[in-house]
């Protein structure tokens, strides 16, 4: 399969198999193709999951470059306690 000519279903099958593959399970990754390049973009919640993102972006393009620029998400509980009016 020729990729690079076919950006727009490159990005849609990797953000398919992100959101099947159980080791993922995202819905919400913006995937950019660009030539040889695939830019993952988007909010994540840990490291794991962050590399776990790029391992099964890399299996589906093994020839392109993945490039994660991902964040990470704060999911610390608020210290103290909440007040209300």
């Amino acid at each position: 399969m020729e990729t690079n000519r076919e950006p727009h279903y490159l990005s849609a099958r990797v953000r398919e198999r992100l959101t099947e593959d159980e080791r993922t399970a995202e819905q919400g990754l913006q995937v950019v193709v660009r030539g040889d390049v695939i830019y993952l973009r988007g909010t994540v919640a840990s490291e794991e999951r962050r590399r776990r993102i790029e391992e099964v972006a890399a299996e589906i393009c093994p020839d392109h470059e993945i490039r994660d620029e991902t964040t990470l998400i704060d999911l610390h509980r608020p210290e103290g306690e909440e007040r209300l009016p």
